[in-house]
């Protein structure tokens, strides 16, 4: 689920505009898991941009499964060189 919250905030960070080039995962702040999420299950990302660079971005999640919140996630991407 982090791998997926995090490729997701990265694909609408391109989508949008706002970094060009090579992105990898560098750090998860924080993660807090309330509920598991069983195998073809939805699971609903709501992903929010809190800081953007042209060398790193920073963002926070929350993951939901049939509208119960089940976790939150903080984490921070960079640019490959």
């Amino acid at each position: 689920m982090i791998e997926a919250m995090a490729q997701c905030g990265g694909a609408g960070i391109k989508k949008l505009g706002l970094a060009d080039g090579l992105f990898g995962l560098a750090n998860i702040e924080a993660a807090n898991f309330y509920n598991g999420v069983a195998y073809g299950v939805l699971f609903k990302m709501v992903i929010k941009n809190i800081k953007i660079t042209d060398k790193y971005y920073k963002q926070s999640g929350t993951g939901f499964v049939n509208d119960s919140h089940c976790m939150d996630l903080t984490w921070t991407c960079v640019k490959f060189q």
